[in-house]
């Protein structure tokens, strides 16, 4: 007898399977379709030629590098997440056809072109959707950086190879673990698949302490890191801790907590506790690795809605702590300060026919300068140490009046240093006070990467003395500092006022000042500043709005996902309880408390780790100099609240799907 060729059947039937499975293959063909269009646009806009000619682009680059690789690494989970659900829904099908006689092979062939017909939709979806959207997302990129937004945007080839190479990648790799999956299984336990509960830990007490135990030590790195080079390793490390440690609890450490409730009998063998401590144990039990994801997701969109709100309202702070004066000259000398020195007048000479140039009322100048070098001090200290004397540090308003000779006072823009003593090799002074402030120059004790210590001495020959006293391979400079500050307005936007009057006299003083050819000289301008702190604000900006909405919609998709599996499940559980005499309110009231509990413990979880994680936050934070506190923690407690009501919202939203399918 001839064999029948069942090729063409069994594509036939793979892609009646899809139509024939809509109402679960949808969300996971939306899932899918969400990750192709957040990935290609962000492929589309990082390999655009616009971004490597534009201005201070390199803020922008390096963040959507970084965006796309963490975005990379979180589609991986949140898709095969996705893709679990279906297969177990799925799993009596693939059982009736082997007992149908379909083979193994065949099935593996089904499955093939199903991921194939999965992969084409996906991509035609994200990739056209991506393309619609992309020219508009890269727009309000350029609007938040403040950047030219009157430029065409080209997409290149790299982005829809990068992007279809990736997601070939993950849905064969999908596709090779369903194989396992299935065709391990025998057709009695695939019948079983879908109502069957996840086994119960092995070892959960002990694996709970280790769950609590590698948590522990994440919320510890997160809490003592410091402001150091170790500061972005400690911060992945304590993110993968954290992760690692909420899939083990939530595997082991809720498993116990619900067998111990169980145990004490005033609690359980209450009528409204029986049932539903009974029903919460078994969900934890059969939906730990969800529940653990639904906590994982929420915590990152608390933490990343919270470093965009953060960063949006401290921008000021950033560019305020960069930038305390309208402008600063500097006049770098490498001579001694008698040899060469620029008058203030010619410099007030130069400001006051700009002045009548541009409309400006009052320019207040202040003078002073000082000795600069990198050097080490007190034997254990290597750093940027500017020497300064009585008299300059008087025209700072520092408190240095009773400085006596032979002695010194210091000053550091960053922590307190606390010494009794500074000692440069063999010469060492006596530290008769460590000031608080200095007129100009703004202190934070979280400044660790730009901190820099004054020395105030009594006279030029003290300072002379401690510079002899240091290495001389890099010779010790002298600046002249001239800071410059418009007083015809009470209250200065520099961010939005860089075509101000103002504004355009600080950059013709820098255009004078620049066609001097003798001397070395920089020129710090906070109109300029603020473009530069937006540039990079903006792209963070961006892409902490972009991976907000990313992480909201896939933990929407993983709460969907949840409540259509609890649906499915239960549907079968609550029936019996009305057959044996529960009535429908009795039944609805165990729903909710059931509901509400399970989705209410990732939720305080999330909230924990956020909670342990704002330190690091904070501490990351002033590596880009945003040193104000309490921003960060009203924008944490603002974000938290928002977040829960939002996620009251989607549970609510969701549940109406459970509630559906448990009342059929």
């Amino acid at each position: 007898m001839k064999s029948v060729n069942k090729v063409p059947l069994i594509f036939r039937l793979s892609f009646k399977n899809i139509y024939m499975n809509r109402a679960i293959y949808g969300p996971y063909l939306f899932a899918g379709s969400f990750a192709t269009f957040t990935f290609f646009v962000l492929s589309s806009i990082i390999y655009n030629d616009l971004v490597y000619v534009l201005p201070h682009s390199s803020y922008v680059y390096g963040m959507m590098l970084i965006g796309l690789f963490l975005l990379g690494i979180i589609m991986i989970p949140f898709l095969f997440y996705t893709h679990s659900f279906l297969l177990k829904q799925r799993k009596k099908e693939f059982a009736l056809y082997e007992i149908l006689g379909l083979g193994k092979g065949h099935v593996m062939l089904m499955l093939c072109f199903e991921t194939i017909f999965v992969y084409g939709m996906v991509m035609l979806a994200g990739i056209v959707f991506g393309a619609l959207m992309s020219k508009f997302l890269f727009l309000i990129l350029l609007n938040l950086s403040g950047l030219p937004t009157e430029v065409g945007f080209a997409f290149k080839s790299k982005a829809f190879v990068q992007t279809g190479a990736f997601f070939l990648g993950l849905y064969g790799f999908i596709y090779v673990v369903s194989l396992r999956r299935i065709l391990a299984a025998t057709p009695i336990h695939l019948l079983k698949g879908s109502k069957q509960n996840d086994n119960k830990p092995k070892f959960p007490f002990i694996r709970a302490l280790i769950g609590i135990g590698v948590m522990g030590a994440g919320y510890a790195i997160a809490v003592t890191s410091q402001v150091d080079g170790s500061i972005f390793a400690d911060f992945f490390l304590a993110i993968l801790f954290v992760i690692i440690g909420t899939y083990m609890f939530f595997k082991s450490g809720l498993h116990m907590l619900m067998q111990n409730l169980r145990k004490r009998k005033g609690i359980y063998y209450q009528p409204k506790n029986f049932i539903t401590l009974s029903g919460i144990h078994q969900r934890v039990n059969k939906s730990s690795a969800s529940l653990a994801n639904i906590c994982i997701f929420s915590t990152m969109v608390i933490i990343t809605l919270l470093c965009t709100v953060s960063l949006f309202r401290g921008m000021e702070s950033i560019h305020a702590f960069d930038h305390p004066v309208d402008a600063t000259i500097t006049y770098v000398d490498g001579q001694y300060p008698e040899q060469k020195v620029r008058d203030v007048k010619d410099i007030e000479a130069t400001i006051d026919q700009l002045k009548k140039e541009y409309g400006i009322k009052t320019v207040k100048l202040l003078n002073y300068s000082y000795w600069e070098k990198r050097a080490e001090y007190n034997e254990d200290y290597f750093g940027r140490v500017r020497w300064m004397t009585k008299e300059e540090a008087l025209k700072l308003n520092a408190d240095v009046k009773d400085l006596q000779p032979g002695h010194v006072m210091i000053y550091s823009t960053g922590p307190n240093v606390n010494f009794e003593t500074i000692k440069f090799n063999d010469v060492q002074y006596p530290v008769q006070q460590e000031l608080l402030n200095m007129h100009n120059i703004p202190k934070s004790t979280k400044n660790l990467f730009s901190d820099n210590i004054y020395v105030i001495a009594y006279d030029s020959e003290q300072i002379e003395t401690m510079i002899v006293a240091t290495p001389q391979q890099a010779p010790a400079r002298y600046e002249n500092h001239y800071d410059i500050v418009i007083q015809d307005q009470e209250q200065k936007d520099y961010f939005t006022q860089g075509d101000s009057a103002q504004a355009k006299f600080i950059h013709a003083l820098y255009e004078q000042v620049n066609q001097e050819q003798d001397v070395t000289i920089s020129f710090s301008d906070a109109y300029e500043g603020a473009r530069e702190v937006r540039t990079m604000s903006g792209g963070l900006l961006f892409l902490g709005l972009f991976c907000s909405v990313i992480f909201i919609v896939c933990f929407i998709i993983i709460m969907y996902y949840k409540q259509l599996a609890e649906g499915y499940d239960d549907h079968y559980n609550f029936d019996i309880l009305q057959k044996v005499g529960m009535d429908k309110r009795e039944v609805q009231g165990t729903i909710l408390r059931q509901i509400l509990v399970m989705f209410a413990i990732p939720l305080v979880f999330a909230i924990i780790h956020t909670l342990f994680g704002l330190e690091m936050i904070i501490t990351l934070f002033a590596t880009i100099g945003l040193y104000e506190e309490m921003v960060i923690r009203w924008s944490g407690v603002g974000v938290i609240i928002g977040y829960c009501l939002l996620y009251v919202y989607i549970y609510f939203k969701t549940s109406k799907t459970y509630y559906r399918i448990v009342a059929k």
